[in-house]
């Protein structure tokens, strides 16, 4: 697959600012020479801009006292991606009155290679950066993935090897569904192609989009590292008990070449449910600005590419700004669905809109939750800890627990056994089906040896329950059938041992 050959970016300013395009055409020469790659200044025009080139290398700095074309900005102030971050995009576009173009360009045998790429994605950045903390804009333009950054949330990514969030353009979609009291989300990763070969689509699960994200950063900076796409089929994780599960899936219509598809298959060690993952293209349902988790997410392989390093909060004057823009039809662009443009524009049709997606919201976890539990009942009857039937049918709670109930259960017979696995796991845990399995190997074992003491079997049952109640032998050849029947067998020297004596007189 070709790559482009042209790479830009344009920082938006209020009013051209004034730059020293000297220093900044020293500043990225001097990063890019350790490199091999020594850039010459051949033009310089103080306070309009500086051109430098290199073998098959050209990067331009412009300024510009005019607006940017509104039609190269339009698809990025459309992105929900960049309203969760907080951007107010439409009214910051509109302030700005000038700006600053930075392109690079490759030419020659070497263009459109993945080497020749990364480096005007290098180029592009360090430039951009450099102009950013010099003047700082009101946001800034990155063409090759057509996304709008605060100038906070770029110039984190400053001192980043290769930043994937600058690279890629998540696509958030959600079907609205509720799983565990979360609205399922996932996302499409548009321009992955380009930094790993393959387009990617994480697909819909109760979590956030920030711990989503990290993981197909992590994904990707792994593949690059190791130069080679984990294979379909494959699962990585990037903390204990979590399962992130690869697919290659084969060409389409939307991906001629095919796709690559993540699925967080379990998280904590707790399978997570998985809806039919709906793609809509219009939008996310009713999304609000996410904001970074608490504490580090696990960084993205080597280049660092954490989430919570550029995901930024928007404060209460930017969401002023929304809602204000909002009501005085300035376009508001969100992911409300269909009729949405319409329905702004009338009085209070945003408070309107918004009171309707919780009340839809409000209707679909109810009827989630009905469903979540009628399967849970019977997950637990007929399919609980099986792995391959609804396993996800059981509740959280009861999956935590299941381990602990497999154990109390093996120890019963065999206390070596359980000890064994509980070391296991408190160690390092398994899934939680896993001990559900080890416990019927061991009771299966225990019936087919008779609970041979010779194999570390202790039938525990005659000890607590009494000798006629051991499980796996009888004291004589006649068997009651009912309570009767037993005390009618039993003779005056033939006694209850153990807690039935105290159930003697119930019944």
């Amino acid at each position: 697959m070709p790559l482009p050959s042209r790479i830009d970016a344009a920082l938006l300013y209020p009013a051209p600012p004034e730059v020293d395009f000297e220093a900044v055409a020293q500043s990225v020469n001097a990063i890019m020479a350790p490199s091999g790659i020594a850039l010459k200044t051949t033009t310089l025009k103080p306070g309009q801009g500086a051109k430098l080139q290199a073998e098959g290398l050209t990067l331009t700095l412009a300024m510009a006292g005019k607006k940017l074309t509104q039609s190269r900005l339009t698809a990025a102030m459309a992105s929900d991606y960049t309203r969760l971050t907080g951007l107010d995009a439409p009214a910051e576009v509109a302030a700005h009155g000038a700006f600053i173009a930075v392109v690079a360009e490759a030419k020659g045998f070497e263009a459109g290679s993945q080497d020749s790429f990364e480096t005007l994605l290098a180029l592009v950045q360090i430039a951009a950066s450099h102009l950013a903390m010099e003047a700082e804009p009101l946001a800034i333009h990155w063409g090759q993935s057509d996304q709008l950054f605060s100038p906070e949330r770029f110039l984190a990514m400053a001192d980043v090897l290769f930043p994937l969030p600058l690279f890629c353009h998540p696509r958030p979609f959600s079907s609205g569904r509720v799983a565990e009291g979360t609205q399922v989300i996932g996302f499409r990763l548009d321009h992955a192609e380009e930094v790993l070969g393959r387009p990617l689509i994480f697909r819909e699960a109760p979590a956030r989009l920030p711990y989503l994200l990290d993981r197909a950063y992590a994904f990707i900076d792994h593949c690059r590292e190791t130069g080679r796409i984990l294979g379909d089929g494959a699962q990585f994780g990037a903390s204990p008990g979590e399962v992130i599960a690869v697919a290659m899936k084969p060409p389409s219509p939307e991906h001629p070449q095919g796709h690559i598809e993540l699925t967080l298959r379990e998280r904590d060690g707790v399978f997570q449910l998985q809806p039919d993952g709906a793609h809509n293209p219009e939008g996310l349902a009713d999304a609000r600005p996410e904001t970074a988790p608490a504490g580090p997410l696990p960084t993205g392989g080597k280049t660092g590419n954490a989430v919570d390093d550029f995901f930024s909060t928007p404060d209460s004057t930017s969401l002023a700004r929304v809602s204000t823009s909002a009501s005085t039809g300035t376009p508001a662009l969100n992911g409300l669905g269909g009729g949405g443009g319409a329905a702004l524009a009338a009085p209070g049709g945003i408070d309107a809109l918004r009171e309707a997606s919780r009340e839809r919201l409000d209707r679909e976890k109810r009827r989630s939750d009905g469903n979540v539990k009628n399967m849970q009942l019977v997950g637990f009857l007929f399919g609980a800890g099986i792995p391959g039937w609804q396993s996800a049918a059981t509740s959280p709670g009861l999956q935590k627990f299941m381990p602990w109930l497999a154990v109390a259960a093996t120890a019963m017979v065999h206390p070596i056994a359980a000890l064994v696995m509980a070391a296991i796991h408190l160690a390092k845990p398994l899934p939680y089906y896993a001990y559900g399995m080890l416990a019927t190997v061991v009771i299966f074992g225990a019936v087919l040896t008779g609970a041979d003491s010779s194999l570390g079997y202790l039938d525990l049952m005659p000890l607590l329950m009494g000798d006629e109640m051991s499980i796996f032998t009888s004291q004589s050849a006649y068997e009651p059938t009912n309570f009767v029947a037993r005390d009618n067998a039993l003779t005056p020297d033939t006694q209850p041992t153990g807690i039935g004596t105290l159930l003697g007189g119930i019944f």
